[in-house]
Order: structure tokens, then C-alpha cells, then sequence
């Protein structure tokens, strides 16, 4: 009935909120369980899943823990909605309380507490007990009256106190804006980013097909900016390629882990081809998919890939250490990216930021971890592809507005960079 303490990889002080939640049920002799707005556990007390009585009929209930989640869910929404400690029934008949949790005015979900009756087990609460678990057969209930006599048994005032000093409690705890709150306000965010933009895709696509090679041409687009640093595009580009995750895998948490860990192998491949050195990147591909089997819902997954994306990107985008060198870096790409349609020199590049050309080789070299020349030959590259998508131009037109001169040499390059040629990325990938 009560679902298993569950674990985040990336939880920062889950050690203080879980030593605040034991330290409550061991001086109350209540449990406590942290549920988000969809009833789904993800932080309990030590003694919250131990409780034989709730064991038992998680046991012997069909889908007992979907029951006990629903519960949840309702006494969440009228906590909200009264702002204050919700007292109810679970679905076995024992008595709980639910305290909001709200953190910068964002609702986060609900302390559930209880496991509790009013009074002893007698007759009245066998009946009612045989009316709460319909279809169980006599022994199943028979043992349950039997694990009825283990609950804790308190009065209405101890049961207000006990709501009252766990809200005081929960209130400190988003004042002070502990991270497993936060980690569950950013799960709520992510989840409210990926429900509107399936609502929206939804309706704009409409009569319309919407298969994998839509979600491949937008994972290209992605992949080109990872090797483009461009943050912008491939920030902007991330959500949109979770929704799509989302509705090709049909919501289905395995199909989406798949996706995801394909979408981060291609990710790391590409920084690396971009110049980043390998072995940090490969570290933490390593740890992600050791962890990508914790999660059990896809706004954890989403949230979890965000924030290794993140951390890749970085990597990426903030190489140089100081600013000066940082700066000047950052110059550097954008004259190639804004002339690299001429005829570029190291000379002319190292004029723009007022160094000498060797100077300016080797300072980018050992920051961006490649050279000038290969840099503005990426950039060409990458423009080129751009330019596919236009049907009227040429391969040779697409070219020579890249700045680059030969045929041989444009293919050459290109696959280097691609892995195909150009005509053949054209007709297959566009």
C-alpha cells in the first residue's frame, strides 16, 4: 500500500529533510510521507513502509498502491484548496492528515501523515473494513483485523496538534527553501513545460503526420548546434525534443529511457567532435546511465537528461577559465561565424581582436582544443547544411556561398566533419 522510499541520484540535503521527518515521527510516534500534486511518494520516514496493517494490504489488495496514490492525490487537492491541514479516511479506513507544501508561492505537493485510528478496533470497524476491501476473502480479512490491533490509537486533539506542528515544520522547510523541495518544484516545472507542449503539438499537428523522421530532422538540428556552440539554438531545442520522446515513445517510461540515452550518446559524440576532450564527458555519460534506472517517471527522466545536457553543454560553451581569454575566444567565433562566407586568413582573424596570429593560434588551440583553420572549416560546414534545406540551390551554389572554393575539398571536408558526403546527407538526411 505505501510505495518504497524512492532515491534521487541528484538530491542534495535529502539527509537533513530525512533526519526533520524522522525526528517528527519518532517524537509523535505518527509517519510522515512527502507526496507530489500526483500522490506519487518521494520522501517518507523510516517507519512510513513498515507498518504491517498497510504492508498486509498492499499485499492482498489488487493494486492497493494505485489506491493508496489516489487518496493521496485527493487529499493534496484539498489541502491546497483549504490551505491547511486536510484530515481524511484512506481507502482502508484509517485516519491521515495532509499539510500543503508550497514553495515560492509554487504548490510542490502534500506531507501526508497518519497511519492512525480514532479508537479501537471493535465490530463497527470490522464492518466497515469489510466495506472499504470488497472482494477479499474471510482469512485475508480475518488477518487484517488481526494487524488492526498493532495501529497507534489516538484522540482528535493529538491528531490537531500533530497536523499542526507538522505544518509549522513544512513551512520552515520551504522558507528555507530545502533542495528535495526544489527538486520537486523543478520536476513540477518540467512536467507543466512538457504537458503545454504536448497540448500544443497536439492541436497544431492535427490532422498531420508526426513520426520519427520529424524528431530526427530536430535531433540533427540539436546536434548541430552542439558542435556549432550554440547555446541559444541548442537550449531553445531540448524541450521541444523531449515532446517529441514523449509522444513517439507513447509514454512509455522504458521507451523513453531508451530514447533519452540515444539522444545523450549522440550529444557526447558531438562535443567531442567539436574538440572537447573525451574522458570528462565519458565519465559522466557513464554515471547518467547508471542512474537512468532510478526514475520512475518521465519527469524525472526529463529533468535528470536536462541536467546532464547542462553540464555537457557547459563544458562546451565555458572552456576558458578566464575572462579575458573568454571574451576574446568568444570574438573570435563570432567574426568566423559573421565573414566566414569570404576569403578568412589567420591573419586577418587575429587582426580583429588586435593579436598576432600566432599568438591568437595557440591561445585557441588550447582553450577550444582545435585549431583556427579547423574551426572556420566546421563553421563552413555547418552553414552548408543550413543551406540544404533550400531545394533551388545547388551543392556547388550551397559552396561557394560558404566560402569554400573546391568540390573535392567540400566533400572531403564534409564527411570528415558528417561521416557522409554532401549530396548523400542531402537526399537521405534532409
Amino acid at each position: 500500500m505505501n510505495p518504497p522510499r524512492p532515491s534521487s541520484p541528484d538530491s542534495g540535503n535529502q539527509r537533513q529533510l530525512q533526519a526533520m521527518m524522522d525526528m517528527f515521527s519518532k517524537a509523535t510516534g505518527l509517519n510522515v510521507v512527502a507526496v507530489d500534486l500526483n500522490g506519487n511518494a518521494f520522501l517518507s520516514s523510516e517507519e512510513y513502509s513498515q507498518v504491517s496493517f498497510c504492508r498486509y494490504i498492499r499485499g492482498q489488495v489488487p493494486d492497493g498502491c494505485e489506491k493508496c496514490r489516489k487518496t493521496y492525490y485527493k487529499a493534496c487537492r484539498e489541502a491546497f484548496r483549504w490551505s491547511e491541514p486536510y484530515f481524511f479516511t484512506c481507502h482502508a479506513g484509517l485516519v491521515m492528515w495532509a499539510v500543503p507544501i508550497v514553495l515560492n508561492q509554487v504548490h510542490i505537493g502534500a506531507m501526508i501523515c497518519g497511519q492512525v485510528l480514532l479508537w479501537k478496533p471493535d465490530e463497527l470497524f470490522s464492518e466497515e473494513l469489510e466495506q472499504f476491501l470488497t472482494g477479499l476473502p474471510p482469512e485475508a480479512l480475518s488477518r487484517l483485523e488481526q494487524e488492526a490491533q498493532k495501529l497507534k490509537v489516538i484522540s482528535v486533539n493529538q491528531c490537531q496538534s500533530s497536523a499542526n506542528l507538522l505544518a509549522v515544520i513544512v513551512k520552515y522547510m520551504a522558507n528555507a527553501c530545502d533542495s528535495d523541495l526544489i527538486d520537486q518544484k523543478n520536476l513540477l516545472e518540467w512536467r507543466n513545460v512538457i504537458q503545454n507542449r504536448l497540448e500544443k503539438k497536439a492541436t497544431a499537428l492535427a490532422g498531420e503526420t508526426f513520426d520519427y523522421s520529424v524528431y530526427r530532422k530536430r535531433e540533427r538540428r540539436f546536434l548541430q548546434a552542439l558542435r556549432m556552440a550554440d547555446q541559444a539554438k541548442s537550449d531553445r531545442l531540448i524541450p521541444s525534443l523531449f515532446t517529441d520522446i514523449e509522444m513517439l515513445s507513447s509514454h512509455n517510461l522504458d521507451a523513453i529511457r531508451q530514447m533519452l540515452q540515444e539522444l545523450v550518446t549522440l550529444s557526447s559524440r558531438a562535443l567531442m567532435e567539436a574538440g572537447i576532450e573525451a574522458a570528462p564527458i565519458l565519465a559522466q555519460v557513464q554515471e547518467y546511465r547508471k542512474n537512468l534506472g532510478s526514475f520512475q517517471h518521465s519527469e524525472e527522466l526529463f529533468r535528470y537528461t536536462h541536467q546532464l545536457l547542462g553540464r555537457l553543454l557547459e563544458s562546451a560553451y565555458l572552456r576558458v577559465e578566464s575572462p579575458k581569454h573568454n571574451s576574446i575566444i568568444k570574438n573570435v567565433q563570432k567574426f568566423v561565424e559573421d565573414h566566414y562566407s569570404e576569403k578568412l586568413t589567420t591573419a586577418r582573424i587575429a587582426e580583429s581582436v588586435s593579436l598576432s596570429p600566432s599568438y591568437l593560434s595557440a591561445l585557441f588551440k588550447e582553450n577550444m582544443h582545435l585549431s583556427i583553420h579547423d574551426y572556420l572549416i566546421r563553421v563552413r560546414v555547418e552553414k552548408s547544411i543550413e543551406l540544404m534545406a533550400n531545394r533551388d540551390l545547388s551543392i556547388k551554389e550551397i559552396m561557394v556561398k560558404c566560402g569554400i572554393e573546391s568540390q573535392s575539398y567540400y566533400n572531403k571536408i564534409f564527411k570528415k566533419f558528417i561521416g557522409v558526403t554532401p549530396g548523400r546527407y542531402r537526399n537521405r538526411l534532409l
